[in-house]
């Protein structure tokens, strides 16, 4: 792919203005997100979130994953937070 048809390939990844990405913990999600990433010149937004929703139900190998990608990613902001992970709570 030519640096022209790479250019536009990533301009539907990128996103103006404050935006919340949720982020499933899976390959594709990630792909995606790695995806938004170049496409704000390596480095994701101060305004974005990425949110994780832990259902209590995943996997070990998957939080690690989150883990590594927010550990990365908070590496590669302009400013702000990795990935902010929800944890599922239970009320009486």
């Amino acid at each position: 792919m030519d640096e022209t048809a790479d250019a536009r390939a990533l301009e539907g990844f990128r996103i103006p203005g404050r935006a919340l990405v949720s982020f499933s913990g899976g390959r594709t999600s990630a792909y995606m997100l790695w995806r938004i990433l170049h496409a704000h010149g390596g480095a994701l937004p101060p305004d974005f979130v990425v949110a994780f929703a832990n259902t209590g139900r995943e996997r070990e190998e998957t939080l690690r994953f989150v883990h590594e990608c927010g550990a990365r990613w908070k590496r590669r902001r302009r400013r702000g937070r990795g990935v902010i992970i929800a944890r599922r709570c239970v009320r009486p």
